[in-house]
């Protein structure tokens, strides 16, 4: 399947895969606090709620479709949310 985080897999002697870690420990999301106020403040102008709670907790907003590598300790993901993101293993 298709996911918006990369994932490290390591390949053993007799061709087994073993997962390692996932590369993006992002924690985009704001503060509880200042999200509650955020949604005040849009009910107090619109009178309506604030409905764009769907981002996600990753670098990547949509699925990845291309890996390149770039050199022997990075690579770049490209998806289909535009982004091009360099990431650094080693």
């Amino acid at each position: 399947g298709y996911s918006c985080v990369p994932m490290l897999y390591t390949l053993d002697v007799d061709g087994q895969l073993h997962f390692v870690l996932k590369l993006d420990n992002s924690q985009k999301k704001e503060a509880a606090g200042i999200s509650a106020m955020r949604k005040f403040q849009s009910l107090d102008r619109q009178a309506r709620t604030e409905t764009n709670d769907s981002a996600l907790d990753s670098i990547h907003q949509n699925t990845i479709n291309c890996v390149r590598r770039v050199s022997d300790t990075q690579f770049s993901t490209s998806g289909l949310d535009g982004q091009l993101v360099v990431w650094d293993f080693k």
